[in-house]
C-alpha cells in the first residue's frame, strides 16, 4: 500500500469528526490529482490535504487526552467532596532517618488535596507526646531497620498509646513491614528478619517479590493491579511486604502478582483506634508517576480516595 492510501485510510479513521461522502470525494479527487497531474497546482493541493490530515489526526489525538484529563479531575473532585468532613484532621507523616522522601512527599500532595492538615514529626517529637494532637501518624516507605534504631522503646509504647486512646495509623510499605509483629525480608545478597515492637498486626511480614531490589535504582519496581469493591487500578509497587492476615484482620482490598492475590491493604481495630497497613504504593500521583513512564491509569486517585475514605470512617465509626 502506497504512503498516500495509508495517509487517506488514517484521516477517515482517526479523525475527530467523520467528513461527509462530499468531502471525502474531493478529498480522494484531490490526492488522486497528485498522480496525474504533474503541474504544481497537483503538488500544492496534495501537500496542503497532507497537512489538513496531520492537523485533524493532531486535534483528534488532544481531545482524547483533554477528555481524559477531565474525567478523572471530575472522579477526584467527587471523592474530594466527599471527604470535606476531614478539613479539621490533623495527621502527622513520619520523616525521621530512613525514610522515602518521595513517598512523604506524595503523602502531603494527598492530603493536601483530602483537605486534611499534615505534619512532618521525628522520633524525638513522638517520644515528647506529639501525637497527643493529632488524628492519625502515617510511617512511610523507607527502611524498617533505621525506625527501629529510632523508635523502639519510648517512640513505639507512644505510637501504641495513641492509637488505642483512638488514633490512625496507616504503615505504607516499610511501614506496613514495621506494623507486623515479625518481619523477613530477603533480598539477593540480604536477609533482615527479626521481631518488630509495634505489633500491630499478629505475624511475618515477608517480601520482596522482586529480587533483586535497590532502593537507588527500578530494580524490585513494578506496577501491580489493585482490585478494591469491584474497581482496578495499577499502583506502584516497589519491595512490599505479603503481608499476615488472621482472624481479626480484614481484608479491603487486593494485587495481583505472577497470577497471585495477596493483600494489597489491610487494617484492625486496636482498642479505640485503627491500624492500616499498605504493601503498594496507592499514594502516589499520575504526576510523580509520569517521570517513571508508568502506565496510565484514569482510575489510580479514585481508588486512593476510596480507600482512604474507607479507613477514615471506620476509625470514625469506631469513635462514636
Amino acid at each position: 500500500m502506497d504512503s498516500w492510501s495509508i495517509l487517506y485510510r488514517v484521516y477517515f479513521t482517526s479523525s475527530a469528526a467523520a467528513p461527509s461522502e462530499k468531502t471525502q470525494a474531493r478529498l480522494t479527487a484531490e490526492i488522486g490529482l497528485y498522480y496525474y497531474s504533474p503541474n504544481l497546482w497537483g503538488i500544492y493541493t496534495s501537500w496542503a490535504y497532507f497537512c489538513r490530515c496531520r492537523l485533524a489526526l493532531a486535534v483528534f489525538f488532544m481531545r482524547k487526552s483533554i477528555s481524559r484529563k477531565r474525567g478523572e479531575q471530575s472522579s477526584v473532585n467527587v471523592q474530594i467532596s466527599h471527604m470535606n468532613s476531614c478539613k479539621n484532621q490533623q495527621f502527622f507523616i513520619y520523616a525521621d532517618a530512613g525514610t522515602s522522601a518521595p513517598c512523604i512527599s506524595e503523602w502531603q500532595t494527598r492530603f493536601g488535596q483530602m483537605n486534611i492538615k499534615s505534619k512532618l514529626v521525628y522520633a524525638d517529637d513522638i517520644r515528647t507526646g506529639v501525637l497527643n494532637h493529632g488524628d492519625g501518624l502515617v510511617i512511610p516507605g523507607g527502611a524498617d531497620v533505621e525506625y527501629c534504631g529510632k523508635l523502639n522503646g519510648a517512640g513505639n509504647a507512644a505510637i501504641r498509646d495513641f492509637v488505642r486512646k483512638g488514633g490512625i495509623y496507616i504503615g505504607v510499605c516499610a511501614g506496613a513491614y514495621y506494623a507486623h509483629s515479625r518481619i523477613d525480608w530477603r533480598n539477593s545478597t540480604e536477609r533482615i528478619a527479626g521481631e518488630r515492637e509495634l505489633a500491630f498486626f499478629n505475624g511475618t511480614a515477608e517480601g520482596p517479590l522482586i529480587v533483586p531490589y535497590s532502593p537507588l535504582t527500578n530494580d524490585g519496581l513494578t506496577f501491580v493491579p489493585i482490585h478494591y469493591k469491584g474497581g482496578t487500578a495499577r499502583v506502584y509497587y516497589k519491595g512490599g511486604p505479603v503481608m499476615s492476615v488472621c482472624e481479626t484482620t480484614a481484608v479491603t482490598a487486593y494485587f495481583m502478582f505472577e497470577d497471585k492475590k495477596y493483600p494489597a491493604v489491610i487494617r484492625r481495630n486496636i482498642g479505640k483506634g485503627l491500624a492500616a497497613a499498605l504493601s503498594p504504593h496507592i499514594e502516589y500521583t499520575d504526576e510523580h508517576l509520569q517521570s517513571i513512564h508508568a502506565p496510565p491509569c484514569p482510575h489510580r486517585s479514585s481508588m486512593f480516595f476510596d480507600i482512604m475514605e474507607d479507613i477514615l470512617k471506620v476509625s470514625a465509626s469506631k469513635e462514636s
